[in-house]
């Protein structure tokens, strides 16, 4: 089993699987920005149906066995055409841009706690931690109470961990520290598209003078100590601001 890490101010561990993480019944989010096609048939050759707005829920209807026969590889992520229902369309989709992680626009807490934004750069790394917390309560949801893990050096307290299980085995785990926090989401089983699309989304919440991201290593997450495999550095002061790595288990 693989699982994703996203780490630094950001961290994701994640396991990583081929295109299969759903079957037909299940409901899954369009992350294509622009929105992605439906066609007539599996492939390209397929006729346009129509296009369905990022954002929006899909149903699978046929995942066609994900055969090698309606395998692709579009902007380096692997996928398989599956057939969808889109309110009264029915057509197949290339599924790379499919995940079952939501689009939230508002992160709730996020915003109530911290107003939707930060005043200064220093807030931003209290931001992020704050902001992949809000995201796993909302766009995956709490399992159970959290567990927290208490450290201390000197007599003082030197750290603080908390664990909080989410669904379909998913992991919060944050980081407090008398000079700063961080956050990492596990995710198991789920797709590099999945988060590669997951981490676009987080980051659309900062502005684009703040953060440099290294799309090649979003896309292409390896096995690894996260510290080495930063994704996202900060523009101002160059330290790593999202790290994605693969674990084994």
């Amino acid at each position: 089993m693989r699982t994703f890490v996203l780490s630094s101010a950001l961290l994701l561990l994640t396991t990583l699987l081929g295109a299969t993480n759903y079957s037909a019944g299940d409901q899954l989010h369009v992350v294509a920005p622009s929105g992605l096609n439906m066609r007539d048939a599996p492939g390209t050759h397929g006729q346009r149906v129509g296009q369905i707005p990022w954002g929006e829920t899909v149903t699978v209807i046929n995942t066609l066995g994900f055969a090698d026969d309606f395998a692709g590889t579009f902007e380096s992520f692997d996928g398989h055409w599956v057939q969808v229902r889109y309110q009264d369309w029915e057509g197949y989709v290339f599924d790379a841009y499919l995940s079952q992680f939501p689009i939230i626009t508002d992160l709730e807490a996020a915003s109530a706690e911290y107003d939707g934004a930060f005043s200064d750069f220093d807030g931003m790394y209290d931001f992020w931690p704050l902001m992949l917390r809000a995201y796993a309560e909302q766009g995956i949801g709490r399992t159970g109470d959290p567990v927290q893990y208490l450290e201390r050096g000197g007599g003082e307290m030197a750290h603080v961990m908390v664990l909080q299980n989410l669904r379909n085995d998913h992991l919060l785990v944050e980081h407090g520290y008398w000079e700063g926090s961080s956050a990492e989401l596990q995710l198991r089983d789920v797709r590099n598209s999945e988060v590669y699309f997951l981490v676009m989304q987080l980051v659309e919440k900062l502005p684009n003078d703040i953060i440099s991201l290294d799309e090649g290593r979003l896309k292409n997450i390896v096995y690894g100590d996260p510290w080495e495999h930063c994704a996202g550095q900060s523009i101002p002061d160059g330290e790593c601001l999202v790290s994605v790595v693969r674990k084994s288990h």
